[in-house]
């Protein structure tokens, strides 16, 4: 096949080919759909969960975040995520108000301090006897506890502990 039109000279091939205007290229910003940001917040997720869930990179969610609202990624995550908290408060009261044994015992261990209470008894459910031990350690033979000393000695030089 034969050229119809000659080919460019030096100067025609060095000249700037119409287009949009410096500065209007490339990729589109990236929007933050706050919405969005503000459940997964509310839910807790990681600054990873909410990068991959956007699609958007951490560097860019913080520009954005401290253009839009100014304040810090930390700041706004922190404060959407006090929301997701008070829910999620409000929803264990509730359930341990419906009866939800489990609930009641956690907010009673959590926010009234409350604990399982935990006894050790003695004989017959008395109190444990000191005197008793002490006597039954007096019987056991010296050469029997330097033996013990001996081996809890080589035990300690065997595993660093002191």
């Amino acid at each position: 096949m034969v050229r119809t039109t000659p080919p460019p000279t030096p100067q025609e091939s060095t000249k700037k080919k119409p287009g949009p205007p410096k500065g209007s290229g490339g990729r589109p910003p990236k929007q933050v759909n706050y919405r969005i940001l503000d459940n997964l917040c509310k839910i807790q997720c990681t600054e990873k969960e909410i990068e991959a869930i956007l699609e958007i990179s951490y560097n860019n969610l913080c520009a954005h975040i401290l253009q839009d609202t100014g304040k810090t990624f930390g700041e706004y995550v922190q404060e959407k995520a006090l929301v997701g908290k008070k829910s999620l408060r409000r929803k264990q009261y509730e359930l341990a108000l419906k009866g939800n044994v489990t609930m009641l015992i956690w907010l009673g261990k959590n926010y009234l301090h409350q604990a399982d209470k935990h006894e050790i008894m003695g004989a017959n459910g008395g109190p444990i006897k000191t005197d008793q031990t002490m006597d039954l350690l007096s019987k056991i033979p010296q050469d029997k506890l330097d033996a013990l000393e001996e081996m809890v000695s080589m035990f300690r030089a065997s595993t660093g502990a002191k």
